[in-house]
């Protein structure tokens, strides 16, 4: 997976960990992101765990306490991994922080945006490799689309 900036990378785990503080934003963040549009190792593994937890028996509940995602992390990924390291930072750095609704919503649509610049980069790259004119229509629609919030 390539390194991703850190401007990213933090929006990424203070969305996750803001709907921590609050789990009913877990079925918000499914409705509106998924497991791809995490490009950091570490929130990918949160967002598993979560979602394991989410779908699991206890479902919220076991998301309102902290240890099971803990144990879920590190049953997935293993005590010594670093990814399992990450994930641990990923979860303690941002919360203190994320109290408010109002950083919900900040946090939400800062990772929107960071999501939309990420695509229409793609697209743009694409665009300059490509060389059949059918396949460049059709990504100057998506750069389109994307400009016009669809």
């Amino acid at each position: 997976m390539p390194t991703i900036r850190e401007s990213y990378q933090n929006a990424e785990h203070c969305v996750l960990c803001s709907a921590l503080e609050k789990p009913t934003r877990f079925r918000e963040l499914r409705r509106e992101f998924s497991r791809s549009d995490f490009r950091d190792e570490a929130s990918r593994a949160i967002w598993d765990a979560s979602m394991g937890l989410l779908d699991g028996p206890d479902g919220l509940e076991k998301l309102k306490v902290e240890a099971p995602l803990t144990f879920a992390l590190e049953d997935a990924l293993g005590r010594s991994s670093p990814v399992f390291l990450a994930a641990l930072d990923a979860l303690e750095t941002p919360r203190a922080r994320l109290r408010e609704d109002s950083d919900w919503k900040e946090w939400k649509d800062r990772l929107r945006e960071i999501l939309r610049r990420h695509r229409q980069a793609v697209l743009k790259d694409q665009l300059g490799k490509s060389t059949d004119p059918t396949e460049c229509t059709a990504i100057i629609g998506k750069l389109k689309e994307i400009e016009t919030g669809r």
